[in-house]
């Protein structure tokens, strides 16, 4: 089977991957046309790696915030997750089959053989018989009762629709992998589990052609060929009566029946020959059984790991919609107090002040710095019912631990991403909404240093280094006092501090300069807050539209 060596993958190259790991499966069927575990394990693999690089592929395509794509992703999840328990299920009922029929051989490995060996022989492969009516009458209730609902159809004609598109080819991707999973766990519950009318393989509209015509072209049409192909070929090893197709579990049958049979017209040697038979058939079927039991317990494992991938991502995603919006509200309550404060130096352009422009003046002024007390208390509630249980926490000390080796090394990704957005929407915080305690930059313990022991290796530690000597620096700009710390405001308090100063001791020239200082700061403040609010509008357009085209889909 191919392997992605790469942890970066696109649409296309996920439909290259189907049609190499689909071409390798044809390959493999036995020529005989028989499904053994071999194969079958092959399949289950490919199954496993189709889902693991689905789960990278979502990443790669920086999927927007929001439920549709994540829906159906989960409800084809959830599709496999019932499909592997049923798997899993059946196979389970087959290990009290093994270990029956594994304890006839030890009846018969005396070679002094007596008629009441002989009796004990018959009656444990007559109970072995028994309990394998029984075990595929069990298989054939959990195929009516839990794969039936579940429809594993394959559909070799689907063509190429505009809806396949949506999210830069996911869906696409979706319906394809959707589409040949039908295919590869049909192919499993046959083989393991019980082939009936119901699970039996479609008939190819299309045998022996490797290509369609432009009206049956489907999206990715080489993987679409490719699994036709495989269809075609398990369709060939269908053997026409209900069953478990397993060539392992026929094998067992077969031998049971031929040491039944040289009872009547065996010699000694031909007996002990068919016992040994017998054993190695229920020793590679037991073996299979539980190495079949292993891989899905992996693949149980992958699922939930993706899961949790998934929501760990979007959570961080909707952590940065939130906070961007609390940067919104902060920078959107700085609106007042800007126009307020580009009003004042209007009163005060005319040279020839006089009692009643200073008056104006301070009036102006005091409204201002109220309104400055105002802002700050708003961004501070902000912050207390907002920000903080959105927890801007960061973590330079965080330990290389297994788990982030998960997805080709994503979950790392994820968590030091999560780790260094803390610091950078908290910086975004302490400037543009409001500075307090709570949102104060860590102390740093590799202060002045540039790498860290081996006991306190982190994950990318040059990017850790580099983050932790940013929250220091920006430790040092902390001033102690709670407040929004962006430098174009507190430029307009200075420069109405100086005014109002001027009122006392400046002369009309200090005061006519410290009239153009105001109307400068407060351009300057103006002017950053209007790029912010664009720059901010933008992101939020951009996943706004995204979730639009989203729900037309």
């Amino acid at each position: 089977m191919h392997n992605s060596s790469s942890s970066t993958i696109s649409v296309n190259g996920f439909y290259n991957f189907l049609t190499h790991n689909l071409d390798d499966l044809y390959r493999s069927f036995h020529p005989q046309n028989v499904v053994s575990i071999h194969f079958l394990q092959l399949v289950l693999s490919s199954v496993q790696t189709f889902h693991s690089q689905l789960t990278l592929l979502a990443h790669e395509l920086h999927l927007p915030v929001g439920e549709k794509w994540l829906d159906e992703y989960m409800d084809e999840s959830a599709r496999l997750w019932e499909v592997c328990h049923v798997l899993k299920a059946g196979i389970l009922n087959m290990e009290n089959y093994c270990s029956m029929g594994a304890n006839i051989p030890s009846i018969l490995e005396n070679n002094d053989l007596n008629p009441q060996q002989f009796h004990e022989m018959f009656r444990a492969i007559n109970r072995c018989q028994r309990e394998s009516v029984r075990l595929e009458e069990e298989n054939r209730s959990l195929i009516e009762t839990r794969i039936k609902p579940l429809t594993l159809k394959f559909d070799e004609s689907v063509l190429i629709l505009s809806k396949f598109n949506g999210f830069n080819g996911f869906r696409g991707v979706l319906y394809a992998l959707r589409n040949i999973s039908s295919l590869l766990l049909k192919i499993m519950v046959n083989g393991l589990v019980y082939w009936s009318n119901e699970t039996r393989f479609s008939s190819s509209s299309h045998r022996n052609t490797t290509s369609y015509d432009e009206n049956h072209t489907v999206f990715g049409s080489g993987f679409m060929v490719a699994a036709a192909r495989l269809n075609e070929r398990m369709k060939d090893g269908e053997w026409g009566q209900n069953g478990i197709l397993l060539y392992e579990y026929q094998s067992t049958r077969q031998a049971m029946a031929e040491l039944e049979t040289s009872r009547a017209f065996g010699t000694e040697l031909d007996i002990s020959e068919r016992v040994g038979n017998l054993k190695s058939s229920f020793a590679r079927l037991q073996c299979g059984v539980e190495n079949m039991i292993v891989q899905l317990d992996d693949l149980f494992d992958e699922i939930v790991e993706s899961e949790k991938w998934l929501d760990e991502y979007m959570d961080e995603s909707a952590r940065l919609w939130e906070v961007c919006h609390v940067l919104k509200a902060g920078i959107l309550n700085m609106e007042n107090y800007c126009s307020m404060g580009a009003n004042i130096p209007s009163i005060l352009e005319n040279n020839d002040l006089n009692p009643q422009q200073f008056h104006e003046m301070f009036r102006a002024i005091d409204r201002c710095q109220r309104e400055s007390v105002r802002l700050e208390e708003e961004n501070r509630s902000l912050i207390e019912t907002r920000i903080k249980p959105l927890t801007l926490k960061f973590d330079e000390s965080v330990l290389i631990l297994s788990k982030f080796n998960g997805f080709n090394g994503f979950r790392g990704v994820l968590y030091a991403l999560r780790n260094i957005s803390s610091l950078l929407l908290k910086i975004m915080v302490n400037g543009l909404v409001y500075w307090s305690n709570e949102t104060r930059f860590s102390s740093s313990s590799h202060r002045n240093t540039t790498s860290y022991d081996e006991n306190h290796t982190v994950f990318g530690s040059g990017f850790m280094v580099a983050a932790a000597r940013l929250n220091e620096r920006m430790k040092d700009g902390e001033w102690g006092q709670n407040g929004i710390l962006l430098y174009e405001y507190q430029s307009t308090r200075q420069a109405m501090a100086e005014l109002e100063t001027s009122r006392a001791f400046g002369t009309e020239l200090d005061i006519s300069e410290r009239v153009g200082n105001l109307k400068s700061s407060f351009a300057r403040l103006q002017c950053g807050v209007e790029n912010m609010i664009v720059q901010l509008d933008d992101l939020f357009d951009e996943i706004v539209e995204s979730r639009r085209k989203l729900l037309n889909l």
